[in-house]
C-alpha cells in the first residue's frame, strides 16, 4: 500500500571525502528521495573532486551536474540550493 502524503527528500551531508564517504555515496544511489546536500572536508581540492563525483551520481541538490561547489573561505561545501538559490562569493 502506497502512503497518501507526498515524498519529501531527505538531505544528507558528508563529513569527510576519503575512503568510507564513497561507500557511503556508492551506497545512496540505492536509496529513493536522497539528496547528497553538502560534504566537508578541509582540502579544497578533495571537496571538489568529490562534488564532482556527487553531481556525477545523480545525488547533488537537483541531480543535475556542477550544483555543488566549494567554498574555501568556509572551508565547507555548499550547494545553491541550500544558499536559496544564491550564488556563492
Amino acid at each position: 500500500m502506497q502512503p497518501n502524503y507526498p515524498r519529501e527528500t531527505l538531505r544528507i551531508g558528508l563529513l569527510g571525502t576519503g575512503f568510507v564517504a564513497h561507500f557511503h555515496l556508492q551506497a545512496l544511489q540505492n536509496v529513493r528521495h536522497v539528496q547528497v546536500a553538502g560534504a566537508f572536508s578541509p582540502n579544497v581540492e578533495h571537496r571538489t573532486r568529490f562534488a564532482a563525483e556527487i553531481d556525477a551520481a545523480g545525488l547533488g541538490p537537483s541531480g543535475r551536474s556542477g550544483l555543488l561547489e566549494a567554498w574555501p573561505e568556509c572551508g565547507t561545501l555548499l550547494t545553491r540550493a541550500c544558499l536559496g538559490g544564491a550564488s556563492l562569493p
